[in-house]
């Protein structure tokens, strides 16, 4: 379900937002220990033109417009994960298998055994990660289960985790995931490869806000090496874990006009709770621990049929230093002139890799250079 736009598909993140039902709004489980620690919140960037701080190399698309049982033909590309061999993993929401390509756009390996829920099949994808020494791990909604697969392609075992699967995440190999089993929008797990028992329960730190129930937002993460970000939908809030769980830091910028969430009528019965002024995304680190972070400002943009509220998305890069100071912001206009940007992740080299939309969706690369 989304909301009526402007022309694009929403985020996953926003996506994440349902309808105002009762029985969809009550509080989650147990309570949440939260480390008490000061959060770093800039209020203005290190570098206004982001020029200054970043070389864009020329993107790439791969993706067509043709049959089928194209290697290259994307039906509905839903995430991106960095993968072995500086590549990128697509997880696509209706297809049976998941494909890893390499920065020249080959498919270097399909990750599945076909629809169905034997061995290394799939119902319905969710979301893929790659770990060093594991292999390619891919969520399963439907079956309730992660699939584990070598870097080739190779079938090897299944995890069936004890929380609901909302997206996957890594870092110094423990495995990641956030949860629907609780309001908590921030609320995340650390699970157990072998077991898929819950070994740590994380976050939660505005559950108690009188927008908790409503708000069902859901949080993303990203991790590489021993640092572990997970993004709040709201405030504007980047959480910093160690990969055993303990909570290291709180970090974000101010956003002019961000407010609380709240019932939003988007007409024709679709009533929504989300924040005003906009929400935060997707999060991705850096191979030297620079981090970026997708902010989309919310504009209200007059009325749709049945007098309710039109919104348009504005989607932008705010990119953060090791230390965890905003230091610029790139529009997504400047990053891809012209196309609207979905999933997104940074791979192990650096380079940016999105799905973007048109006629019909495709992928795209984009080397990032740091400057000095």
């Amino acid at each position: 379900m989304t909301a009526p736009v402007s022309g694009r598909s929403l985020p996953p993140i926003l996506i994440s937002l349902v309808l105002l039902f009762p029985a969809a709004c009550g509080r989650g489980g147990g309570s949440v220990a939260v480390e008490d620690v000061s959060p770093l919140i800039s209020t203005e960037p290190l570098h206004e033109e982001w020029q200054e701080v970043l070389e864009l190399g020329e993107a790439t698309f791969f993706g067509v417009e043709g049959p089928a049982d194209h290697p290259l033909m994307w039906f509905s590309p839903i995430d991106l994960a960095p993968g072995p061999g500086h590549g990128v993993i697509v997880t696509e929401e209706s297809e049976p298998d998941v494909k890893l390509l390499g920065p020249a756009g080959n498919v270097i390996a399909t990750y599945g055994n076909g629809f169905g829920s034997g061995p290394g099949e799939f119902r319905d994808t969710i979301c893929s990660v790659w770990i060093p020494g594991t292999g390619v791990l891919v969520a399963d909604g439907p079956n309730n289960r992660i699939s584990v697969f070598t870097e080739n392609g190779d079938y090897v075992r299944e995890i069936h985790p004890k929380v609901r699967t909302h997206v996957l995440a890594v870092s110094a190999g423990r495995l990641w995931t956030s949860s629907w089993l609780s309001s908590a929008i921030d609320r995340v797990v650390i699970l157990d490869l072998e077991t898929g028992e819950a070994l740590k329960e994380l976050g939660g730190r505005y559950r108690d806000e009188p927008w908790a129930e409503r708000f069902r937002a859901n949080c993303c993460l990203s991790g590489v090496r021993d640092r572990m970000l997970l993004s709040v939908p709201y405030p504007y809030e980047i959480q910093h874990y160690s990969p055993d769980g303990d909570l290291l830091g709180l970090f974000g910028r101010r956003v002019h006009g961000l407010g609380p969430p709240e019932e939003i009528d988007f007409g024709a019965g679709r009533v929504l709770c989300m924040s005003r002024g906009g929400q935060v995304g997707h999060v991705a680190v850096f191979p030297d621990s620079h981090s970026l972070v997708a902010f989309y400002e919310h504009i209200e943009s007059g009325t749709v049929a049945g007098g309710g509220t039109r919104i348009e998305y504005v989607g932008y890069f705010d990119l953060f230093t090791p230390e965890e100071t905003w230091l610029t912001t790139i529009p997504e206009a400047d990053l891809l002139p012209g196309h609207e940007i979905g999933a997104w992740t940074i791979a192990t080299d650096g380079a940016f890799w999105g799905v973007v939309f048109g006629e019909f969706p495709r992928i795209v690369r984009v080397p990032l250079r740091l400057l000095d």
